[in-house]
């Protein structure tokens, strides 16, 4: 038997969206953080669920399908 991963235990992609919408949803409620996120693209909430899936340890698809991110850190 394997040790489920984070993401399997967060419950998956779907969960992973519906906290992103909840997030999100009071960051645009909020005075002082609204105006950050006030020009978020329409699939901003989506790329941050594939990106926490993909950091919890599931499908690699913010890599695969995003393009990734750019380290700003050495590999070595």
């Amino acid at each position: 038997m394997t040790t489920p991963t984070l993401y399997e235990w967060a419950g998956g992609h779907d969960a992973l969206r519906r906290l992103t919408e909840v997030f999100y949803d009071a960051v645009l409620e909020d005075p002082i953080l609204a105006p950050v996120f006030a020009h978020m693209s329409e699939n901003h909430r989506e790329h941050v669920a594939i990106w926490l899936g993909e950091v919890f340890r599931g499908p690699s698809r913010y890599t695969d399908e995003l393009g990734g991110t750019r380290r700003c850190w050495p590999t070595t």
